[in-house]
């Protein structure tokens, strides 16, 4: 029976009803309903949950693990980092894919201490945009590590990674910078966060009967922007083949241009390094590994002698070919492109030595015992 007082002023946790009275509306009458609601609730949590655990779990049986997946925001915030003032000296590693998938960046904060690696180097795209970016950038006074060939420095390249560059000048806002900071742990915590084995994907699969058929696959990426290739997981052969066949086609489907000209047009790239170099920063051109129909771009398409050795020859540019250091010109290549994942850490440490001995990491000093950089 609803309780009713005779007093003008209602009583707190209860209201009139149709014929004038007070009803009470606290626990002695909602409180079973609503505690049914907060059981109902929690149940559907944990039934979400274990469905989740479950999910997870079973894409882990399947070899999937946690991994970060690359992006311009992802790049973006990397290259925040290149231009953050801070005691450390930024080292940005400017190239393709075989500075992403070569360069081991705990091995060369371990043999260069005092620097401050950053992975801007972005997969499938020439770096000269993100060069001449730095160059601009007037709170840029770093080492730079610009992994380029002599068919990678040839003008109709140089606007290849301008998009990411446009990115961070344009659309990079707190909101998105607080984003990515966000999905990072998430994605490496939980393999749910791949795009590949989201609900979606998975939907599309099964409806395509391609489910089954999907595995772990042999490129993996990491916070820093670095990757690792693991060729046991694929045909190895056959990317060989496959990049084999991309130099032979860059040989029939671009004639070179003369010695004469491939230098007059590289005017700008060596007036951006005398501005980086002129504000107390370095920059030093790279020539990775190669193996297969690759080595035929410097022999048949572009002799070394006659356009990378001619470029390193110019006044206050530093060129450092794999050919000239015996550690990088010995490492095995899967893909004839790149190197595995497991000798991502001896191409690093080749890499610092041999420009260390050529006294091309400015001001730092080397201890010939351990190959350790000291300021």
């Amino acid at each position: 029976m609803p309780s009713s007082i005779s007093s003008s002023e209602p009583r707190h946790g209860s209201r009139p009803d149709a014929d004038g009275d007070l009803e009470r509306i606290d626990g002695a009458t909602a409180g079973p309903a609503g505690r049914r609601l907060a059981i109902a609730w929690l149940l559907a949590l944990v039934l979400a949950a274990m469905l989740l655990a479950a999910w997870e779990a079973g894409w882990r049986d399947r070899g999937f693990a946690p991994e970060v997946t690359d992006s311009r925001q992802l790049w973006a915030l990397q290259r925040d980092r290149a231009s953050k003032p801070g005691d450390s000296w930024p080292a940005v590693f400017l190239g393709a894919s075989r500075s992403v998938y070569g360069i081991d960046l705990p091995t060369w904060r371990e043999q260069a201490p005092t620097q401050r690696p950053v992975m801007l180097a972005i997969n499938g795209h020439h770096p000269l945009a993100a060069l001449r970016d730095l160059a601009e950038d007037e709170d840029f006074a770093g080492l730079v590590i610009c992994d380029v060939d002599s068919h990678g420095l040839l003008p109709r390249y140089w606007h290849m990674q301008q998009p990411w560059l446009d990115y961070w000048q344009r659309d990079w806002t707190r909101a998105w910078k607080l984003h990515r900071r966000l999905l990072t742990p998430w994605q490496e915590t939980s393999v749910l966060a791949r795009p590949d084995l989201g609900l979606w994907p998975t939907l599309k699969r099964l409806a395509t009967g391609q489910h089954d058929g999907h595995r772990p696959g042999y490129v993996e990426h990491q916070r820093d922007r670095t990757g690792a290739l693991h060729f046991q997981r694929t045909d190895a052969a056959g990317l060989a083949a496959h990049f084999d066949a991309g130099a032979a086609d860059k040989l029939v489907a671009f004639p070179a241009p003369s010695p004469a000209q491939w230098l007059a047009d590289l005017a700008p790239v060596e007036a951006w390094v005398a501005t980086i170099q002129a504000r107390g920063g370095r920059v030093v051109f790279v020539n990775l590994p190669v193996a297969g129909r690759l080595t035929e771009l410097e022999t048949r398409y572009m002799p070394r002698p006659d356009y990378w050795d001619a470029f390193a020859a110019r006044p206050g540019i530093h060129a450092l070919h794999y050919l000239d250091v015996p550690a990088l010109r010995a490492l095995p290549l899967p893909d004839h492109s790149h190197v595995d994942a497991a000798d991502r850490p001896a191409l690093t440490r080749a890499l610092v030595e041999a420009l260390a001995e050529r006294g091309w990491l400015a001001a730092d000093q080397v201890d010939a015992g351990a190959a350790v950089l000291v300021r």
